[in-house]
């Protein structure tokens, strides 16, 4: 795996997916990112075991190239170190090179990193397929929504899904219990 990618898109991918990454866990795999790149561009995967996110950073926006000098590929870095690279670098673009599946150099205009990485394979499945149900809200329904209805979950853990909100979306309506 290789490629060149914008500093700035790559740092806004990597700071969605690792939302949901914990700082410390009961698997140690899922303190990593997944990042596989193909030629539409480089998805990066982040979960804690039940939420997952997923971001692409596409190779072009516009005009504009994000990512070139492709050799497709799937790897694990550890969200924390690659997080941290990405915002102290200084270039406009980093340089990234698997060596021998086990070691990614990371370079900018400055400074160049390794990183011990783990085969893409190794990362727990997560499925993201949704069942075609979309609809629009805005931001301030939703959040009334939430409001009339959170107070009514469990905070206890005991029974883990009685604290969350069930969401229907049914004939046009989105109901909230």
């Amino acid at each position: 795996m290789r490629f060149v990618i914008n500093r700035e898109q790559f740092l806004k991918g990597l700071v969605t997916a690792s939302k949901p990454v914990p700082s410390k866990g009961a698997l140690p795999i899922l303190l990593f990112l997944k990042l596989e790149l193909t030629s539409e561009g480089l998805n990066i995967l982040g979960s804690n075991g039940e939420l997952a996110i997923s971001y692409t950073i596409p190779t072009k926006i516009g005009d504009k190239e994000i990512i070139r000098n492709i050799r497709e590929g799937c790897v694990l870095l550890q969200s924390k170190y690659i997080t941290e690279i990405a915002r102290k670098s200084s270039g406009e673009e980093l340089c990234f090179e698997v060596i021998d599946g086990t070691v990614v150099k990371i370079d900018d205009d400055k400074s160049s990193f390794q990183l011990n990485c783990v085969r893409g394979e190794e990362y727990p499945d997560v499925n993201l397929a949704t069942e075609k149900i979309a609809f629009d809200i805005t931001c301030a329904e939703l959040a009334n929504l939430v409001e009339q209805t959170a107070f009514a979950a469990s905070t206890k853990e005991q029974t883990p899904v009685l604290t969350a909100l069930n969401l229907e979306a049914n004939d046009g309506t989105l109901t909230a219990t």
